[in-house]
Parts: structure tokens; sequence; C-alpha cells
């Protein structure tokens, strides 16, 4: 349960008044600026303080400095999430070996991997 009290008469609340202005309107409710209009431009000028650049024209550039360079994404690879594989033997990368082209999916067979530092094949890897 609550209570409210208008105009209380504890210590705080009288002291809090006493310290307002005497004006006649000491609180007054102003209603919010649109941020939405300050907030664009402020994204426009962000991106304006540098020159635009395309990936190709990177290739061209001789001089070092900055610019802007606004890619759009086409695909993104979810086929081993964000990690890597791992030999479980050395602990170091492993690579994926492609499935052979015309060759009979057999159920139950295990994806094989290339590590290069132990140089041979094997289907036991763990993520990083």
């Amino acid at each position: 349960m609550s209570l409210l009290e208008i105009n209380a008469t504890y210590p705080a609340v009288l002291e809090f008044v006493a310290n307002l202005p005497p004006d006649a309107m000491p609180l007054a409710i102003q209603e919010a600026k649109p941020k939405h209009g300050n907030q664009l431009m402020k994204k426009k000028e962000y991106y304006d303080r540098f020159p635009r650049k395309t990936i190709s024209g990177l290739f061209c550039f001789s001089e070092i400095g900055k610019c802007n360079i606004i890619v759009t994404i086409m695909k993104i690879d979810t086929d081993y999430s964000w990690y890597f594989f791992c030999c479980l033997k050395c602990h170091k990368t492993a690579y994926k070996i492609p499935k052979v082209e015309n060759e009979i999916a057999k159920k139950g067979k295990k994806e094989m991997f290339w590590c290069p530092t132990c140089k041979e094949d094997t289907p036991k890897v763990v993520p990083r």
C-alpha cells in the first residue's frame, strides 16, 4: 500500500519548499525536444568526414589516409560459425577435406580433416 500526502508537513518537505525560487511556477513541465532530426545530422556529418571509396578504388590508391568504405553484405558463412578446427593430437589448425565430386554419400561417414603439422587425415578435431 502507498501513502500519498499533498502539502505534507514533514521537516524534509518544508526545507525543500523553502529552498524553491519565489516565482509563481518554479516547476514547469516542458515538452521534450525532438532528437530525431539532430541525430540524423550528426550521423551525416560523421560519414562525411572522409571521402567515400570503393574497394576497387583502394587498390589504385597510392596515398596514405582515411576514407569511408560502404559495403553490402551478401551472405554470412554459417557453416561452422565463428570458430576453427584443431587437431586433437597437436592442437594446431586442421583444414576440412572437400568432398569428392560424384562420390556416393554414405550414412555415418565422418568429415575428414587434414592436419599439416601431423601430415595426416583425421576425423578427430575439436572446435576452437
